[in-house]
C-alpha cells in the first residue's frame, strides 16, 4: 500500500512525487496520469513485470540498454525477426528517454563484434541505475550452458562454441560490480538448435535454465529446454 498526500485542494503534492519509492505500483501510476500529474519530471519510470502479472514502475535516473539482433546468418537458416523485434524494442525504449549504447540496436554482428559490444556494455553501465541487455538470434544449449550465435558461427565440434559463440555468463559478468541496482537480460533465443546435424548433437533443445544473481532478471521467450517459433508476421 503506497499513501498518497494531497494538499488542501486534494490535489496530489508533486513535492512528494520527487520522493517516490523503489517503485509504484502500475495501477497508482495510471490514476496519477489521469488526475493530470506527470510522475517524476526528473527521473525515468522502468516497468518491471511481477510474478502475478501486475507491473511495478521503477523510478531510475539512468538506464542504459543494448539491443543486439541476429538475423543473416551465413552457414544455417536465416531468421528473419530478430533484427526486426531488436529495432522496435530499441526504437521503443529510446522514444521513452532511455540510453541506447551505440544510438541504435547492433545488428547482424559476428563473433569479433558481439565480444566487443558486450563489453562496450560491461564499461557503459557502470554507474547506472539498470542495465538491460537484450538478445534476439539463435542461441543453444551446449553441456548445461547458454551461447549466443553471432552470424559466423559453423562448430563442426562441441568444443568449437567456446571460441565461435559467446558465452551468456559473459554478459552476466560485465554486469556484476557496475553498482547498478537492478540488471536484466533478455534472451529472445529460446528457438531450435541449428547446429544439431553438424557436431553438436549434445546440446538439448531451447536453452537451460540459469541461475541469476542477486540484483539480476533473466527472461527467455519459453520456459527452460523448451523452443519458440520465430514467427510469421515480422516479429516473434
Amino acid at each position: 500500500f503506497v499513501h498518497l498526500p494531497v494538499n488542501e485542494r486534494a490535489t496530489i503534492d508533486e513535492d512528494w512525487l520527487k520522493t517516490l519509492p523503489e517503485a509504484i505500483p502500475a495501477d497508482i501510476l495510471r490514476t496519477l496520469e489521469r488526475t493530470g500529474h506527470r510522475v517524476e519530471r526528473q527521473r525515468q519510470l522502468l516497468p518491471v513485470p511481477l510474478e502475478d502479472g501486475r507491473q511495478l514502475f521503477v523510478p531510475v535516473d539512468q538506464v542504459e540498454i543494448r539491443y543486439v539482433g541476429n538475423s543473416a546468418y551465413q552457414n544455417v537458416t536465416r531468421l528473419d525477426n530478430p533484427r526486426n523485434d531488436a529495432g522496435l524494442m530499441a526504437q521503443t525504449l529510446s522514444a521513452l528517454g532511455f540510453t541506447l549504447i551505440g544510438g541504435r540496436a547492433q545488428l547482424d554482428l559476428d563473433k569479433s563484434a558481439m565480444d566487443a559490444a558486450v563489453q562496450n556494455f560491461g564499461r557503459q553501465v557502470q554507474g547506472a541505475d539498470v542495465a538491460l541487455f537484450y538478445y534476439a538470434g539463435h542461441g543453444v544449449q551446449v553441456s548445461g550452458a547458454n551461447y549466443l550465435v553471432p552470424v559466423g558461427a559453423n562448430p563442426t565440434r562441441e568444443a568449437d562454441v567456446d571460441f565461435q559463440m559467446v558465452d551468456v555468463n559473459l554478459v552476466l559478468r560485465q554486469m556484476q560490480g557496475s553498482g547498478t541496482r537492478l540488471n536484466m537480460v533478455i534472451l529472445d533465443a529460446c528457438r531450435n538448435n541449428p547446429f544439431g546435424a553438424r557436431g553438436l548433437r549434445a546440446s538439448d533443445g531451447g536453452l537451460a535454465q540459469m541461475r541469476a544473481p542477486e540484483g539480476t532478471l533473466i527472461s527467455y521467450a519459453t520456459q527452460p529446454g523448451n523452443v519458440a517459433q520465430d514467427g510469421s508476421d515480422g516479429h516473434s
